[in-house]
């Protein structure tokens, strides 16, 4: 299937509706006459529908530790889906979506996990993906729905990933994303409660994308600034308590051409930690027929 083109003013968009509702591409006209790459992994000849450079994060957000977990007194399995034996990202990524309406500058998509065999997640779901360009803004709206007859625990996100340089590969992007803690983690497994540190400081004022970091902080202020010679304002609903950051290293140590900045409203392996009784994972337990809905807008200014 063909991807999704959705076209506004200064931004162009594809979404893919076999990939997850992923976006495939967002970029911005400049008043100077050049198009900005806005959400992409900036990787020359890389395929965008094999690495999508933004998708969606369900039933679930990041890791769930030893993909397992228990839930009201019971114990589930997941199928582990990353190298370190963790359930990584949750279930939608891959999957194909249908397409519910659209118009040249709107999509709504949906996925009923009723309709998909082999769905990694013990209950029945469905998630739905609407995009809409407005001036100079993308706004993705992501909702989870029980579709199950038994209350489930959930959350969502979105993974975008955005250049790290600009001017020719020789300044890095600038991030303003207000945090309120870090939390220690071992593989990317939260081991205590979220602690302000020098790192939570750093882009709580901005910083440049520099050096290695993949981390998820709490109290998010649901607002964060990436700035190039041009800015992205990322203003994500209240329920996007969380936020993951990655500025990563590749294998040969040098700095990978992209970072990303992902808005989630549960903390990794927040099944587990709420099992625990830790507060504030910001796992939502929805009874049947309830929904989990979000709202990230993307902002484009010269």
């Amino acid at each position: 299937m063909a991807s999704i083109q959705l076209n506004e003013g200064p931004l162009r968009v594809a979404i893919s509706p076999e990939k997850g509702a992923s976006i495939l591409s967002m970029t911005f006209d400049h008043p100077d006459g050049v198009r900005r790459e806005v959400i992409s992994r900036a990787i020359k000849a890389e395929d965008p529908v094999a690495k999508p450079p933004c998708f969606i994060m369900a039933p679930w957000t990041n890791r769930v530790d030893r993909a397992a977990f228990v839930f009201q007194g019971q114990s589930h399995s997941l199928k582990p889906s990353s190298a370190d034996g963790s359930a990584i990202h949750g279930d939608v990524r891959s999957r194909a979506f249908a397409i519910v309406d659209r118009s040249p500058v709107s999509a709504r998509l949906r996925f009923e996990s009723r309709g998909h065999e082999g769905v990694n997640f013990p209950w029945a779901f469905a998630c739905e993906a609407r995009y809409e360009i407005i001036d100079s803004t993308l706004e993705a709206k992501i909702t989870v729905e029980n579709q199950d007859s038994v209350p489930m625990p959930a959350g969502c996100g979105l993974h975008p990933y955005f250049p790290r340089f600009f001017a020719g590969g020789t300044k890095r992007v600038r991030m303003l994303v207000p945090v309120n803690g870090r939390y220690p983690s071992v593989r990317n497994i939260p081991v205590a409660g979220p602690r302000m540190d020098a790192v939570c400081r750093g882009m709580n004022a901005g910083v440049r994308a520099a050096g290695v970091l993949d981390d998820v902080f709490s109290g998010f202020g649901s607002r964060a600034v990436l700035e190039w010679d041009y800015r992205l304002e990322i203003e994500a609903s209240q329920n996007f308590g969380h936020v993951v950051v990655y500025v990563p290293r590749g294998k040969s140590g040098d700095e990978e051409p992209f970072i990303a900045v992902e808005p989630v409203t549960m903390v990794n392996d927040g099944f587990n930690l709420m099992s625990r009784g830790e507060r504030g994972t910001g796992v939502v337990v929805l009874q049947p027929g309830e929904r989990l809905e979000t709202t990230t807008r993307f902002t484009c200014f010269a």
